[in-house]
């Protein structure tokens, strides 16, 4: 990702109204690499080539982590003409009824724990498992 890729996701996950123009850019285009990745595993998923499984976890990966938060909502808004409009459907779908600060919640509940630990309050023990709520991180 880079690290101005990362920290423009971040602003934009976090801290949406700090936002510069040049982070917005850099945001731009790592979404329009995730979705454009998105859309060609969804055309192999169309020929056979992808399993619906995962397919299945490619979707939930766009809707809690690529476009799980406002900013990724609004740039999809903004761009999805761009892309095979059965693909959008397929991504809307998915989308309806997401919570879009799901992803803002979880890293910012992350971070507070993370932190806590560093400054040492009595941290919450670790689990192997990862909580239903927690999104997958997308695997790019």
């Amino acid at each position: 990702m880079g690290d101005t890729t990362a920290i423009a996701w971040t602003t934009a996950a976090l801290h949406s109204a700090d936002l510069t123009e040049s982070q917005l850019a850099q945001l731009w285009a790592y979404l329009d690499v995730l979705m454009l990745t998105a859309e060609n595993t969804w055309y192999a998923h169309n020929d056979g080539l992808v399993s619906e499984q995962s397919w299945n976890t490619a979707k939930n990966d766009i809707a809690s982590a690529d476009l799980g938060f406002r900013a990724g909502r609004i740039w999809w808004e903004q761009m999805k003409f761009a892309y095979d409009p059965d693909f959008v459907k397929q991504v809307d779908a998915e989308l309806a009824g997401r919570d879009p600060d799901e992803l803002k919640r979880v890293t910012q509940e992350t971070l507070d724990k993370i932190r806590s630990v560093d400054r040492n309050e009595a941290a919450q023990p670790l689990s192997t498992t990862p909580s239903a709520a927690s999104p997958s991180v997308p695997h790019t």
